[in-house]
């Protein structure tokens, strides 16, 4: 419900009853707030992701050439040190 659409309700019942200007206010301003939580409330529910989706979706856009050439040296680095080791034991004991 919108602005217009709660004034036009409270232009209706003025026209049957007469109420104080004070109580129209005051009703009209706890209908709005009424009408706000429900529209926040909704908002709220829409907008919670959890983590996971979070992060997946992220990880999904990235450019992942950077991640596969680190992983890459990683590697290189590993296996490069496991040679080197097994060089510097065959030299050890020879």
């Amino acid at each position: 419900m919108q602005d217009k659409d709660i004034r036009r309700l409270f232009q209706k019942a003025e026209i049957q009853v007469c109420p104080e200007q004070k109580r129209i206010l005051k009703m009209y301003e706890y209908l709005q707030n009424e009408i706000d939580k429900n529209e926040n409330k909704k908002q709220r529910k829409r907008t919670e992701i959890s983590l996971r989706d979070i992060l997946w979706q992220q990880f999904r856009l990235i450019d992942k050439t950077y991640v596969i050439v680190y992983i890459m040296a990683v590697f290189a680095g590993f296996a490069l040190m496991v040679f080197l080791q097994r060089k510097v034991r065959q030299r050890c004991y020879h």
